[in-house]
This record gives C-alpha cells, structure tokens and sequence, in this order.
C-alpha cells in the first residue's frame, strides 16, 4: 500500500499512501524491526498518476514541460506527481495524448519495471 518515489530532479525520497495510518505504520516499523528513527513530513503532492504517451516523443515533451513533477517508483516507473485532481486535468487538457493511470499495473507497466 505504499510507494516510494524519487524526484527526477532529486531531493528527498518520497511515500506515497492510501491515509494517514499507512505512514504511521511505516515510521513504527522502521523503528521497531529496523531501530532507525525517520521523521515524516508533508509535502505539497497529494497524489500520483503513472504516465504513458503513444511515442516517446510525445513523452519527452511532456516530461520537459513539468519537469519538478516527474518522479520514479521503486520500480523505476514514471509517474506525474499532483497537488489536486485540477493539476491531472489540466495535465490532460494541455498533453491529451499522455495518459494518466491511477495505478501501474493499471497502465500496463507491471510487467514492464519486472524486466
């Protein structure tokens, strides 16, 4: 239920979960069977969508126009970080030949970041 992601760009790594509870879990757990002690802080992103594109060039324009929403998943997958459903549409509006998935497996990426 949680992800992981890395800006493109770097900066600090980033969890992504369904609520609140799912990263309390994950700052106990690392406590307990790992004895680290992290600190979680918000960020401004509420939400992720994996994005495909029918070309890679359409890819790369889209990757160059939000270049500090760009993030990668533990499985090295691309995904559009957001702050609102306002941020996916617009998204949409502007590239409508990205196509954004709320999961990966949903974007047929899966099968993909395995190999």
């Amino acid at each position: 239920a949680i992800q992981v992601f890395w800006s493109e760009v770097g900066g600090n790594m980033l969890l992504g979960a369904v609520g609140q509870l799912q990263f309390e879990v994950v700052q106990h757990r690392l406590n307990v069977e790992y004895d680290c002690d992290i600190r979680l802080e918000a960020c401004q992103y509420t939400g992720a969508r994996w994005i495909t594109a029918d070309t890679p060039a359409e890819l790369r324009e889209f990757e160059n126009a939000y270049p500090l929403r760009m993030a990668r998943d533990a499985a090295d997958t691309l995904a559009f970080l957001c702050t609102s459903p306002y941020d996916v549409r617009l998204a949409q509006e502007r590239f409508p030949k990205i196509h954004f998935h709320p999961l990966r497996e949903h974007a047929g990426l899966a099968l993909q970041s395995a190999g």
